[in-house]
């Protein structure tokens, strides 16, 4: 009984603290740089930035990533591997994200995307999730983005 009231007493504050919460909308830029790390037969790891603004009183981190990525209409990969990043209550800053395309999981060949890896820019298709947590609410966002990007700097 003593364990059920130490229970209660603990997760009736989160709740009515939780519940009292205004989440404002994060608004999340194009990618802007996008470079190729180590090429593998298996896959790719990339470095990207793109500016996240937060407007929310708490920050948040990135937990989890699931989203298939597609280079012009080839599918690439997929993207389900990211590093930590910690985004700060009310913010607009450009964050750097490092990530590896699986290519192995969609049966995709590499020699088949080599051809756009060698262009300038491509259209870069992302779809699925990513989800996000700051002690104690977790948000799962679904993600459909298209855009034109530079693929390298020369």
């Amino acid at each position: 009984m003593r364990k059920i009231n130490l229970i209660a007493i603990i997760i009736l504050p989160v709740i009515f603290l939780t519940s009292c919460l205004n989440i404002e909308p994060v608004k999340v830029g194009t990618v802007q740089d996008f470079s190729i790390g180590k090429i593998t037969s298996k896959d790719v790891t990339v470095f990207f930035t793109v500016p996240i603004e937060n407007p929310n009183k708490f920050s948040f981190k990135i937990t989890k990533v699931h989203l298939e990525i597609s280079l012009g209409k080839q599918k690439a990969g997929l993207i389900n591997k990211i590093n930590k990043v910690v985004i700060p209550a009310h913010s607009k800053d450009v964050h750097k994200f490092e990530t590896k395309i699986n290519f192995s999981e969609l049966g995709s060949d590499i020699t088949q995307l080599a051809p756009l890896f060698m262009k300038n820019k491509a259209n870069v298709k992302l779809k699925g999730y990513i989800k996000v947590r700051s002690f104690p609410i977790s948000k799962k966002i679904n993600v459909e983005n298209e855009s034109l990007i530079k693929l390298l700097k020369l």
